[in-house]
């Protein structure tokens, strides 16, 4: 085969260029051989494919260039895309992050907290880049190609560490494959994603794939959860190991301990202290949310494990601020509203507990759930709010194709009061709860979190939580009788 000039790589058939070698993968649906008159169309001077399913496509002999055979392609996509962009993550030193909540939390509050150190940066959720100056992500934890080539650019640009989020469909699909991982670490683990994993044993074995990477050299843990004994009864070799847990948690686990106690509540933040190797310090925190005692904690943690001086990085952990749509506090004067992420059970009871202690007089909630997900939740979640808030407001979040009445029917049977209220469009139910309110409540908008869109029927159209907050506040207090953000949905276009 004569040598080719390839000036690129590629898996996605619509973006091609001239020069682009195309990996063709197994998807779940369809192969992307079926591509292959687009890929030829598009200037590729080769193909490479996985023969996974590819038996069933005919006219390949047909093709005017080289194809090449590459068993078990889709699998380690990574690891090639990882040799074309010159194993980006060598240059990096790259933390992963999972857990069913805190990761985007956790990711942010690390590379905020070792800035006075090294240069770091993100990938998540959010999107990729330096915290407050992020590039878009299509996935928490991108696709393989496209995640090595956004570790070359860091690399390129000068970034010295990489914090995260390692999704467990990005564990579990491969799309981590490649990457050079120095440390990890383990939030929490509760029930999210049965759709896709279908137990809650199996999306334990996604989450415990980056405990077993080659060459990692430390995790820190949550030594609370379920991972923890599987954790340190697979580890060995000379993995440094650090556990995190309530000062008051009592654990057979034979590993250095990191511990957090109770936390006090003020209207500025919280204070709470942390105690490793025999010493004791306070950090105090201008964040909400009992949650984020771990989630900064955790953060402490990695960075003892980064070799950073426990007073050092308490220093730089009280300077990091709420990551967008987590527990971030919205300025209403006179009103206390928070939005945050929380899209799951365990989150929603996390947050509405958190919130709780800041001694609100009414506890409000407003909250959906996305269509086209894991049904079982719904109930439990309303459940929650049930137990949880003075009041409720049930509405949509992302229906997507499903029909959202049945949403909220879902919700409503967990719900075991007659007091809950229905406004299904957002807009709506966000401007009736800030009406409601008084000085002393407390107003918290879950679900949606940083989200700028609402996905319904196969359409998103721009809605960002925060936004329409402050602008429905802001026409409440200028005392005008129109919605201020009433209008007629329009298209969304992202670009």
């Amino acid at each position: 085969m004569p040598s080719l000039d390839v000036t690129g790589i590629e898996s996605d058939s619509r973006k091609l260029k001239p020069g682009t070698l195309f990996l063709a993968t197994k998807g779940l649906h369809r192969h992307g051989l079926e591509f292959l008159d687009q890929a030829l169309a598009a200037g590729c001077p080769a193909v490479a494919y996985d023969p996974e399913g590819a038996e069933v496509i005919r006219g390949l002999g047909d093709s005017m260039v080289p194809l090449i055979a590459v068993p078990d392609l889709t699998r380690n996509l990574g690891l090639m895309a990882a040799r074309f962009y010159e194993e980006p993550s060598a240059a990096l030193n790259v933390i992963g992050v999972t857990g069913t909540n805190g990761k985007t939390s956790c990711t942010h509050f690390l590379a905020e907290a070792v800035q006075g150190s090294r240069q770091a940066s993100v990938v998540g959720t959010l999107g990729w880049g330096k915290p407050g100056h992020l590039r878009l992500t299509q996935h928490t934890t991108p696709e393989p190609i496209e995640l090595q080539r956004i570790l070359a650019h860091l690399r390129d640009e000068g970034f010295q560490m990489v914090a995260m989020e390692a999704s467990s469909h990005g564990l579990a699909q491969g799309r981590l494959s490649g990457v050079r991982f120095q440390g990890a670490v383990f939030t929490n683990f509760s029930r999210d994603h049965l759709d896709y994993h279908g137990t809650m044993d199996a999306y334990l074995e996604a989450k415990l794939e980056l405990a077993l990477w080659p060459g990692l050299r430390f995790i820190a843990f949550n030594a609370e959860e379920a991972f923890a004994a599987p954790i340190v009864g697979r580890m060995s070799g000379k993995l440094e190991l650090l556990g995190f847990c309530s000062e008051s948690y009592q654990t057979s686990l034979e590993i250095p301990l990191l511990r957090f106690g109770a936390a006090s509540y003020h209207p500025d933040g919280m204070r709470f202290d942390v105690i490793y190797q025999g010493r004791r310090a306070t950090i105090k925190t201008a964040l909400y949310g009992d949650f984020n005692v771990e989630n900064l904690t955790a953060t402490l943690a990695a960075m003892l494990c980064l070799g950073i001086e426990f007073d050092l990085a308490i220093s730089h952990l009280e300077k990091v601020v709420a990551v967008p749509g987590r527990m971030e506090r919205v300025p209403c004067k006179g009103r206390q509203v928070i939005v945050d992420y929380a899209h799951t059970p365990d989150a929603l009871a996390t947050v509405l507990e958190g919130v709780r202690k800041h001694a609100p007089s009414n506890l409000w909630v407003i909250f959906g759930c996305g269509g086209d997900r894991d049904r079982g939740k719904r109930s439990e979640m309303g459940a929650v709010a049930s137990a949880m808030a003075d009041h409720i407001v049930l509405t949509d979040d992302n229906p997507r194709t499903e029909d959202g009445d049945q949403i909220i029917r879902d919700i409503l049977s967990g719900i075991s009061r007659p007091d809950a209220i229905v406004i299904r469009d957002r807009r709506v139910a966000i401007r009736h709860a800030l009406e409601a309110i008084g000085p002393e409540d407390l107003l918290v908008v879950a679900g949606k979190g940083h989200e700028t869109t609402q996905e319904v029927a196969g359409i998103k159209y721009p809605f960002n939580d925060r936004c329409v907050i402050e602008e429905t506040w802001l026409d409440l207090v200028r005392g005008s009788r129109q919605s201020a953000v009433e209008s007629h949905p329009q298209r969304f276009v992202q670009g």
